[in-house]
């Protein structure tokens, strides 16, 4: 869905494929900037005691209930993480 109402959910899904040798625990990290690029909102996995073990595909969803956000326009960065960055969307 490309608009939404500022109290509605906003959900994002997402699936991560292995493309390399890595092994361990991950988390996910997601951003929600405006439209002059800043970061108005950040959301971690380790914030609710979320992490993924490596495997060939793993799935997932960021919901975002709160806060409201203002009308414009929006972008979701999205950062798989382990010791550093290793991917980003």
């Amino acid at each position: 869905k490309d608009v939404y109402r500022s109290e509605e959910e906003k959900r994002i899904s997402f699936q991560i494929r292995r493309e390399r040798t890595f092994t361990g625990r991950f988390f996910v990290t997601f951003h929600i900037v405006n439209e002059q690029g800043h970061i108005v909102l950040h959301c971690d996995s380790r914030i609710v005691e979320t992490w993924m073990e490596a495997g060939d595909i793993v799935t997932g969803s960021f919901h975002l209930r709160s806060p409201w956000l203002k009308p414009g326009q929006y972008r979701c960065d999205m950062f798989v993480c382990s010791a550093g960055i290793l991917d980003r969307f």
